[in-house]
This record gives structure tokens, sequence and C-alpha cells, in this order.
């Protein structure tokens, strides 16, 4: 039995996935707990797929998608998926092309998650406005604890965002955000 599928480094793209996703649905894997597509070629047709594949699926708990060339379209994609998926917990989107819209985005569709715990967003660049988009999605998130936005370009305002979010959120408890100009923040609650 195989709970893991890890197809990083593979050099997937979008037409791959979208017949792996073919695969998976004529097999019906319902063991599948973890996908490992990091560091592939998705970009936003491979987000699109993906999408799809989490709207329904009710199994996966951990969808590494880092490093893939993901970028706001593709992330509206996937946050229109994150209000229909019970069961996904953890979410790797490090190092893909996500600005602040893609924020905005991701803002929305944390807002109305439930499940969703871990969220990785480390080297995109969300800037502060995206800070704000993040911030004010996870103020309406009860489940997210951990929070990784280092490499974001966020500067001053945008940890004041992040502050205020510390501050209202009792759900959050760890925070990972280097700002602008090499200050290191790491916020870590009990």
């Amino acid at each position: 039995m195989t709970e893991e599928i890890n197809l990083s480094f593979k050099n997937l793209n979008g037409s791959d996935i979208l017949k792996l996703a073919e695969d998976f649905a004529a097999r019906q894997f319902s063991l599948i707990r973890i996908i490992k597509l990091g560091y592939n070629n998705l970009g936003d047709e491979g987000a699109a797929v993906v999408s799809k594949f989490l709207s329904h699926n009710r199994t996966v708990t951990c969808v590494d998608l880092g490093f893939n060339r993901i970028g706001d379209a593709g992330m509206q994609c996937i946050a229109t998926a994150l209000p229909l998926n019970r069961t996904l917990e953890v979410l790797y989107l490090s190092g893909n092309l996500l600005t602040s819209i893609g924020f905005q985005y991701l803002s929305d569709g944390i807002a109305r998650n439930s499940s969703l715990k871990a969220l990785y967003l480390t080297g995109n660049n969300s800037k502060d406005v995206g800070a704000k988009y993040l911030a004010e999605g996870l103020l309406r998130n009860n489940s997210v604890t951990k929070l990784y936005l280092n490499g974001n370009k966020i500067g001053s305002k945008g940890c004041d965002f992040i502050s205020q979010l510390l501050i209202q959120n009792a759900t959050l408890r760890h925070i990972n955000l280097v700002i602008a100009f090499l200050s290191v923040v790491h916020f870590h609650l009990k």
C-alpha cells in the first residue's frame, strides 16, 4: 500500500500532470495521503489540473507544489479548490512566481478552508501588499497554525500586517518571516 507518491525532480509539465490525474482517477488511489510534485515545471496549467484533483479528493493531506513556476493564474485555480477540500493539511507553494495578486487569491481560498494547518510560501514575491491580503484571509481562518513567508520581499508595512494578524488570530502559532533589509523576524507562540 502506497501512501506517498513522490514525483519531484521529474521535469513534469502541465500535460504530464493531466495524464497522471486521469490515471489516478481510473485506478481510484484511495490510500494516497502525500503527493510530492516539487521541482518540476507544472506552471499554471499543472496547477489547474492539481486544483481539480484537490476539489474532489478526500484522502490527500499533503501536497508539495514547490518550485514549479506557478503564477497568479495557477494560484487562482488552487485557491478555488481550497474551500472544497476538507482533508488537505499541508500545502507547499514555496519558490513559485506568486505576486500580491496570487496572495490575494490564496487569501480568499484559505479564508474559507477549515483543514489547512501549515502553509509554505517562502521565496515568492508577495511584498507588503501580498502580506496584507494573506493576513486578511488568515484572520478568517481558524485552522492554520504554521506559516512560512521567508523571501517574499516583505518590508516593515507587511510585517505590521502580520503582527496585527498575530494579535487577532489565536490559532496561528508559528510564523517564519524575513523582512526586507535582512531583518529576521521569527514568531513562535505557545
